[in-house]
């Protein structure tokens, strides 16, 4: 007989009304339509079938929302969260990133207990913010609160966050006030973090958000914060597009005191030169492929592992997937083949 394993509530959401001013792209468009299609007996039911990182989440709950929650009805949320630890062991990784809550098992013992059995750790924390809407850190604390104590639970020390807006440079350029906020906001979670906890904050570049730039990385450094030091995203906001690009690696060896903790990805030169030439807008569904597979962009990663040896690096490296027009296996393939590569050119045991 099969064992059962008990299955436990991550607890309930409660939603707030507000204004919800992301846009969602044409397939979740698309996938919400269909669904507006089926729902129209007593009786719905329908599976939602996206690739990876296709939003899946987000679409499945803004349609929620509306046809379900705007109608007074109760909504039960079931994921499953043990796949992603199988895969990941059966890759041949050794840790993981702790998500936000509900990413991955929320009970400490259950999550433990689910590690240890796989032969997997926990390396860092991760949490995303729309700090264009946080008028403060008292907007996140709870949240922050409630992974740093997740977090000290495997002894672990370092928490990425990162800014979730998405704008053009154009936007952004008009949203000066609204960035200094962000700096402060910064500044305050890293000290409260240290001081409160242990825990290093790190800030996580992301291609068209707040801080995204050289100039905009090297004000956080200024103010003693530390970087989740993502080459993938730094060299899609300031590279160009031909082989052997130095942008990441020349900003990494500027500022090795300040970056603990890396994250490997690589950018498609294609894309970025169709970005750069102006045949593709920052937002154009296509920009979702700029990441590609770590042996086949613009960062050279033997040039990558060379600088690393010879800074003497002795921080944590993640291998991050950007892959949203990928299947699940397709995902679970590359994961395998990104390890296999940098373990073939000695960058990783």
């Amino acid at each position: 007989m099969e064992e059962r394993k008990e299955t436990t509530s991550s607890g309930r959401i409660i939603p707030r009304s507000g204004i919800n001013d992301r846009i969602p792209y044409e397939h979740q468009k698309k996938a919400m339509e269909c669904m507006d299609r089926i729902n129209t007996g007593s009786d719905f039911s329908t599976l939602v079938v996206l690739p990876t990182g296709g939003r899946k989440t987000y679409t499945a709950a803004l349609w929620l929302l509306h046809n379900a929650i705007d109608q007074h009805k109760k909504i039960l949320w079931i994921a499953h969260r043990q796949m992603l630890l199988d895969q990941a062991a059966e890759a041949g990784y050794k840790a993981l990133e702790l998500g936000p809550v509900g990413y991955l098992p929320t009970d400490i013992g259950q999550l433990r207990d689910e590690l240890a059995s796989r032969g997997l750790s926990i390396c860092g924390g991760t949490a995303c913010y729309d700090f264009l809407k946080a008028a403060s850190f008292a907007d996140v604390r709870a949240d922050v609160d409630e992974l740093c104590k997740r977090l000290l639970a495997f002894d672990v020390h370092y928490l990425m966050t990162m800014d979730g807006t998405a704008m053009s440079r154009e936007t952004k350029a008009g949203l000066k006030e609204q960035q200094e906020r962000t700096y402060r906001i910064f500044g305050e979670m890293g000290r409260y973090c240290r001081d409160t906890y242990g825990i290093e904050i790190l800030m996580h570049p992301e291609r068209c958000s707040l801080i995204e730039t050289r100039e905009e990385l090297e004000r956080l450094i200024d103010l003693d914060l530390c970087i989740c030091f993502d080459n993938g995203h730094y060299a899609a906001a300031n590279g160009g597009w031909q082989k052997g690009d130095r942008s990441a690696l020349d900003f990494l060896e500027a500022h090795i005191d300040h970056i603990p903790y890396l994250h490997f990805k690589n950018v498609s030169g294609e894309v970025r030169k169709q970005e750069l030439d102006g045949a593709l807008a920052w937002d154009d569904p296509k920009m979702d492929d700029i990441m590609c597979d770590l042996e086949d962009g613009i960062i050279d990663y033997e040039a990558y592992r060379d600088l690393l040896d010879r800074l003497n690096f002795q921080g944590v490296g993640i291998i991050e997937q950007d892959c949203p027009h990928a299947t699940t296996q397709e995902a679970f393939e590359k994961a395998k083949k990104n390890l296999v590569y940098l373990q073939k050119i000695h960058l990783i045991p």
